[in-house]
């Protein structure tokens, strides 16, 4: 992934920077370009203007698609309200594969309206981050843990069954007291956020078991 533009005292965006660099195309079947472009606080890769944002697509993810990897666009921070995607696709000649969504919302009809704004992009989706909380106002709109599950559980099952959505992953960012999916982030166990999540999962993988074992009728 080009994170960002390697901002000096920007989270890691430098080192990331360097790394990508350092990617042989033709080496990664997938690529990924600029982490929520359209906002400036920490854990996005800061503001890009988008011509800079272009030329940067053209001149780093470009030889990775000649290559034969597939694009997967920036993903926006403002969601359904995001205004930069549009005219990044259009400055751009070398179009992504995939359009990169995040979703944080705490009800599905915020879930749905930010799948029905990205959908206008003509490409199947990633849901590359999702979690039980909204951004949206001057301050987070925090779930707890039963909000949290059952919001798990309903994304899961749309994501499951919308056409739209090839591929979709769970944040583990700070995402309010409940969004961890393993206490205090250390990755030795799974927290019941955690485990709400496999649990979903692991009920979205049996029912399409049990749909692809219905035989045809004729």
């Amino acid at each position: 992934m080009l994170w960002g533009l390697g901002r000096v005292n920007h989270d890691d965006d430098w080192a990331r920077f360097q790394a990508f660099k350092n990617v042989k195309p033709g080496s990664a079947p997938f690529v990924m370009g600029f982490n929520e472009p359209d906002f400036s606080g920490s854990g996005s890769s800061g503001v890009i203007p988008i011509a800079d944002a272009a030329a940067a697509w053209e001149q780093y993810l470009a030889p990775h698609a000649q290559a034969g990897a597939k694009l997967i666009s920036p993903s926006m921070a403002m969601q359904a309200q995001e205004t930069w995607l549009g005219p990044f696709l259009k400055a751009i000649k070398t179009q992504p594969d995939i359009i990169a969504v995040h979703i944080f919302q705490n009800t599905m009809d915020g879930v749905k309206a930010v799948l029905d704004h990205f959908a206008q992009y003509g490409k199947p989706m990633w849901i590359t981050e999702f979690a039980c909380i909204n951004y949206q106002g001057p301050s987070p709109v925090y779930c707890d843990q039963d909000q949290v599950d059952s919001m798990l559980n309903s994304m899961v099952q749309l994501f499951e069954s919308d056409s739209r959505v090839a591929a979709y992953s769970v944040s583990d960012a700070s995402n309010g007291p409940f969004g961890d999916l393993t206490p205090n982030q250390s990755g030795q166990s799974l927290s019941a956020t955690g485990k709400s999540y496999l649990a979903s999962v692991q009920q979205a993988d049996k029912r399409r078991r049990r749909r692809s074992l219905v035989p045809m009728r004729r």
